[in-house]
């Protein structure tokens, strides 16, 4: 639209300098804009439009159909909507982007503090020696005091499972609460089966399990229990889960000494055990992996050194529901796991989301979509990360962009940083992808609309190739400049005063648009 004002206004000038005309004057309601065409880099000063009195409207009549004289009307009004810096009276399309910057009523309203993040790659070597990038990033959001990144991968796009989450934790609890009573009343055979059935309903929702707590002490009060019984061998799977989720975990108040002294007996040991790996795929690939509670690594992946034993396992990848389960580690080996996820409900959007990041990532369709699967995921917060790899010199040079999307408000910020790639590929130690995350989360402050990049990218054409189109030609828009030049009526009013002979020409232009 910039591109046909521009060529417009052109047009207009074309024909008064044929003419010789010396003033043009094109008048209405609106507040006026004036050029000086001799002051060529002389910039012109904006007078505060005067707000005119409030209107009673009638009541809404049937509009009768658009004539052809309507349409340029409207493209009259789409012009003013430009020159004054604000949208025109006429409604966009319901599927044009700059529906974007205006509240969805419709839509469901976002989840106060979730966050959730989209990666990309630029090829597979990409992927390959930029993967760390998913632990680096999450376990920086993990501790941001105003978002809730762990809650949000595990509810978005898993409503269902999420939604059952809640209601088995309380039953859990209440089995626990149970148990610990009959263990104070000595009856531990009564209490195992309490304490057991609050352990399987929690290790059934270990795929949508975001905090581990209440896991964690469950398998304590099990351990404890089964000590009590002198079942040590469980006894000690027990300890040892608890201690895999919470190393530091302490022995609960009012446990007897006979369990203390067996709990940290297997917690000093826990450093000794023997390793062993464990190997996950996924289809499709890219989704983060959490082993205990903790991000380890983005699929492909293979996790080292794990102790033997049982290991909580659960797997993300954003428009697709969580995998999880427990996962048997033994001395020496290597245990393997191949997860094939299913798209979530309400997460179409996710495949061409990320076939246009590929394409064109920042770009206006890729934002576009970007918004409606952050309003889609009820997120309040997205962040689109794409990572390119360079060799250079120096070595592996790794470049990332950044785009932490309002999908609400339509708005967006945006980092970009380039810094070398360490040999063992740890980016946890890099102070320039800190930096740049400091600087999206320093504060609330500086979003942009996501309509001022899509409308510059849809005047040069998303594809990049030429527009052979009638309406990209220079002298398509110098003839409809022409023409608004000499219209008269339907909103606009043109008056042409001839310079005066004694007087140099000058072209000097006052345009105003509207009813």
């Amino acid at each position: 639209m910039t591109k046909a004002l521009s060529t417009i206004l052109a047009g207009i000038f074309f024909f008064s300098s044929m003419t010789g005309m010396g003033q043009w004057s094109i008048v209405s309601t609106a507040q006026a804009k004036s050029f000086d065409l001799d002051e060529e880099d002389e910039d012109f000063e904006e007078e505060p439009a005067e707000e005119e009195p409030a209107e009673e409207k009638p009541a809404k009549e049937e509009e009768p159909a658009k004539s052809a004289g309507d349409d340029e009307l409207d493209d009259i009004e789409d012009i003013d909507a430009l020159i004054e810096d604000k949208p025109a009276d006429k409604p966009a399309p319901k599927d044009d982007i700059d529906d974007l910057d205006g509240d969805d009523s419709g839509a469901a309203a976002a989840d106060s503090g979730s966050i959730t993040v989209l990666y990309y790659f630029a090829d597979s070597t990409a992927e390959k020696k930029a993967k760390d990038i998913a632990r680096t990033v999450g376990n920086y959001l993990k501790d941001l005091p105003n978002y809730r990144f762990f809650g949000t991968d595990a509810r978005v796009f898993n409503d269902l499972s999420f939604d059952k989450l809640a209601d088995d934790i309380a039953r859990a609890e209440k089995y626990l609460e149970e148990g610990k009573t009959f263990n104070d009343d000595a009856d531990p055979d009564s209490a195992i089966g309490k304490l057991t059935a609050a352990l399987d309903l929690l290790e059934k929702r270990i795929d949508v399990m975001h905090d581990h707590s209440l896991l964690t002490k469950t398998l304590f009060q099990v351990g404890a229990t089964w000590t009590l019984l002198e079942e040590e061998t469980k006894a000690k799977e027990a300890f040892s889960k608890a201690l895999a989720l919470n190393p530091d975990y302490e022995a609960d108040e009012g446990t007897d000494d006979d369990t203390i002294d067996f709990f940290d007996k297997i917690k000093s040991n826990l450093m000794m055990q023997p390793l062993g790996d464990l190997k996950i795929t996924t289809e499709p690939a890219g989704a983060t992996v959490y082993i205990d509670g903790r991000i380890v690594g983005m699929t492909p992946a293979k996790i080292e050194g794990l102790t033997a034993g049982k290991h909580y396992w659960r797997i993300h990848k954003t428009g697709y529901r969580d995998a999880g389960g427990i996962a048997s580690i033994y001395d020496g080996a290597e245990a393997k796991l191949d997860e094939t996820l299913s798209a979530g409900t309400g997460a179409a959007a996710i495949e061409p989301l990320e076939k246009l990041a590929q394409k064109d990532f920042g770009g206006a369709e890729m934002m576009k979509k970007a918004v409606e699967v952050g309003k889609a995921a009820k997120v309040a917060r997205l962040m689109a990360i794409h990572a390119a790899v360079e060799e250079a010199e120096e070595g592996t040079l790794l470049k990332l962009q950044i785009k932490l999307l309002n999908p609400d408000k339509a708005s967006f910020k945006e980092e970009s940083v380039s810094f070398s790639l360490p040999g063992n590929g740890d980016l946890t130690r890099s102070e320039d992808l800190r930096t740049a995350l400091d600087n999206l989360f320093a504060d609330e402050y500086g979003f942009n609309p996501v309509s001022s990049i899509v409308s510059g990218s849809l005047s040069t054409g998303g594809s990049g190739g030429d527009d052979d189109s009638v309406v990209n030609k220079w002298w398509f828009w110098t003839i409809i400049g022409v023409l608004v030049a000499g219209a008269a009526g339907g909103g606009a009013a043109a008056g042409i005063l001839l310079s005066e002979p004694s007087k140099p020409k000058t072209a000097t232009m006052t345009i105003q648009f509207g009813n």
